[in-house]
């Protein structure tokens, strides 16, 4: 049985358009450590240990935000407007360090499914394809059953549904490569180096392997990033997909 992803070889197809699109020759800029506020989690950005702790070591971050925001940070807040494709191909070049610390679940949603129309998204996953780091705070993420309005008065029982979901995004967003950061990790991961350019397992060279090889275990180097198709391709065909 394979995964059930909602979409097929498009997420493929998304994911070399990320990877290559705007990488002509560019000019490097100093790199800096970026916090985008989502839309939906902006009004709830107050994480005190986090913005304590690196303004504690001296880090002014960029705070991103798209539409509103009420909260008050230690730093400027910045809106992406206007000119978002200029936005994107700057942030590119000098983002080295994104931390995310209020994903809603619909953020997450847009994120599984290489939404690339979200210049959010399409920051998160081109910074993931090159090897660098993106992080999410775990005292950020509250997993309790929500019975707010927030949630639309889910109740008890709709809240539990809701929760298995963020869960279930979470670990999806885990296999992507996000780190889930506690509090006493964020020091060792703000000063760990990326991994250098990830490599793309994608369907089509699952099947070429399959034809070609005739083998039955592929071996990709740590921290691949393997497509949702690529994966269910392999199941299919009884191929076994090691990391080394």
């Amino acid at each position: 049985m394979t995964r059930t992803w909602g979409y097929s070889g498009e997420v493929e197809q998304a994911l070399l358009h990320i990877l290559c699109h705007n990488q002509e020759r560019l000019p490097s800029s100093a790199g800096s450590v970026v916090i985008l506020l989502t839309p939906a989690g902006a009004a709830m950005a107050e994480t005190p240990s986090l913005y304590g702790f690196l303004a504690q070591k001296g880090i002014v971050p960029e705070v991103w935000v798209q539409g509103e925001v009420s909260a008050t940070l230690p730093w400027p807040i910045r809106q992406v407007d206007g000119h978002v494709e200029t936005w994107l191909n700057e942030m590119k070049r000098r983002t080295q360090l994104l931390l995310l610390p209020t994903p809603s679940l619909s953020f997450l949603a847009r994120l599984i499914e290489l939404d690339d129309a979200d210049p959010f998204c399409a920051l998160v996953l081109h910074s993931l394809l090159k090897g660098k780091r993106v992080g999410i705070p775990k005292e950020t993420v509250d997993l309790k059953p929500p019975h707010s309005a927030g949630f639309g008065g889910a109740g008890r029982g709709g809240g539990v549904l809701l929760q298995r979901n963020y869960r279930q995004r979470m670990a999806d967003a885990a296999a992507l490569g996000i780190d889930f950061l506690e509090n006493k990790e964020l020091v060792s991961w703000l000063e760990t180096k990326g991994r250098g350019q990830r490599e793309l397992v994608t369907e089509e060279q699952v099947r070429f392997f399959a034809e070609k090889e005739n083998g039955h275990m592929i071996v990709v180097s740590k921290g691949a990033m393997i497509t949702p198709l690529a994966l269910d391709t392999a199941k299919e065909l009884g191929i076994r997909i090691e990391t080394r």
